[in-house]
């Protein structure tokens, strides 16, 4: 029975590293669900600090600025919504106009 239960322990910690390397477009999507709760997107705004792999590119920039200004709109946690910024090196290639540059500010991220 233990056997059976630290299988099913690892089972289950493997399927949620799995989760976590999923993209910016899966969980831009996750976010935008018309059936998503606040628990649903700042789960899905989590899972965008810990992609695997280079995921900076423009549309999933934009994916990402538009993710962040609605869960800033929305008073999430700003210290979650740095760390995404910073995670995606402050969306390289979305042009630094107001409304980036005010995200920026807000949150307080480092950006290069």
């Amino acid at each position: 029975m233990r056997r059976l239960a630290g299988i099913a322990l690892l089972l289950g910690l493997t399927a949620s590293t799995a989760l976590a390397c999923g993209t910016v477009q899966m969980w831009s999507d996750t976010y935008w669900r018309p059936a998503a709760t606040d628990q649903n997107r700042q789960t899905a705004l989590q899972q965008l600090t810990v992609l695997c792999g280079s995921q900076n590119n423009a549309d999933a920039d934009r994916r990402l600025l538009a993710v962040l200004t609605d869960a800033e709109q929305r008073g999430y946690d700003r210290a979650l919504l740095r760390h995404v910024l910073e995670t995606h090196r402050c969306l390289p290639s979305v042009p630094r106009t107001e409304g980036p540059a005010r995200l920026v500010a807000a949150t307080g991220a480092r950006c290069p």
